[in-house]
């Protein structure tokens, strides 16, 4: 419970994020789509993109910050929606993903 807890109301969640969120919202694809979240930090933007029904894979080079991730996409009940790649194999995607652009 305490985790649950700490998820939701989390000090890490600063209000540039929620601001951002707020601005942006209007402008996200109606209906669900897939993303890519790369780096994901304390959570907070994969949890934002599953809440609204959108599948998400994340790319994280620290294993237990993904770790943390995973356990809080898991305790929130939408890891049906969460794919998660971790380590090198990350590394290589971002880059990857950057050349293409």
């Amino acid at each position: 419970m305490k985790s649950f807890a700490i998820d939701r109301l989390g000090v890490q969640l600063d209000a540039y994020a929620w601001y951002r969120h707020r601005l942006a919202e209007k402008y996200l694809v109606a209906g669900t789509i897939e993303c890519l979240n790369v780096g994901t930090g304390g959570g907070f933007e994969t949890l934002f993109l599953l809440r609204n029904g959108n599948a998400v894979t994340t790319l994280e080079i620290d294993k237990d910050t993904a770790e943390r991730t995973v356990q809080r996409v898991i305790r929130s009940g939408l890891g049906s929606l969460h794919t998660s790649i971790v380590g090198m194999s990350a590394r290589c995607l971002w880059i990857a993903s950057m050349i293409r652009l």
